[in-house]
């Protein structure tokens, strides 16, 4: 369920913005999306909820799409958010500028994939440090496999994909390898059609609150994953 409007007008007004109308957007895992409408400008209110038992990743990922926006990405730039006001004691928010567009789907990616090479480029230039198997088990729990004991059958994201997990099974040394003999960039690995927005000429990234510090190749199987 979205958090009750009384908490995003709360944000909205501590943003200056109290007569803006706001309207439900979306639900990830730990955030509500809110468009943000002030007349003249558009914006996105992400909002945590505590109680889905995920952190807030907010003031990472406005770190890593300022960075993004220098290098000419077509990102969210970021406007505002919890930790810059002082005395706030409310839920973490993130407030970002709108882009508009729609999801891109796979007859829309066939034709513009070269943008998708060039965001993932200047997302991978970004400085990354740390190792494969920590910056896994903080993104998708202790023991992920090929480098963790948790059993390629655990996987929840192969439970219905039985031929893949096959196939990876079959090549679980080179998997693993793969992952921790590479140099580490910033992984989006959350490329999908609703994370990728199209306006009829651009594409438009969104969504940084699932990016870690992996293996290029995790971003590439990924978005096979997601397309496939």
């Amino acid at each position: 369920m979205p958090l009750d409007v009384a908490t995003v007008r709360t944000v909205l007004t501590l943003l200056q913005m109290p007569d803006a109308t706001a309207t439900h957007i979306g639900e990830g895992f730990a955030s509500d999306a809110w468009l943000v409408d002030a007349g003249e400008v558009r914006s996105v209110l992400r909002i945590h909820r505590p109680d889905a038992g995920y952190p807030d990743s907010y003031e990472l990922e406005h770190a890593r799409m300022a960075a993004l926006v220098g290098l000419g990405a077509s990102v969210p730039t970021p406007l505002a958010g919890g930790w810059e006001s002082p005395g706030y004691r409310g839920p973490a928010f993130s407030l970002t500028s709108h882009l508009a567009g729609e999801p891109a789907s796979n007859g829309i990616l066939a034709g513009v994939v070269g943008q998708v090479a060039t965001f993932i480029r200047q997302l991978q230039s970004l400085p990354a440090t740390g190792d494969v198997a920590a910056a896994l088990d903080e993104r998708f729990g202790p023991g992920v496999w090929p480098v963790g004991g948790r059993p390629l059958e655990a996987q929840p994201a192969l439970a219905g994909r039985p031929a893949l997990r096959a196939a990876l099974a079959r090549h679980a040394v080179a998997v693993r390898a793969a992952m921790v003999r590479r140099p580490l960039v910033l992984v989006h690995s959350d490329l999908h059609e609703e994370n990728m927005l199209f306006d009829g000429h651009r594409l438009a990234f969104i969504d940084f609150g699932e990016t870690f510090v992996g293996a290029a190749a995790w971003e590439f199987a990924s978005i096979a994953y997601f397309t496939s």
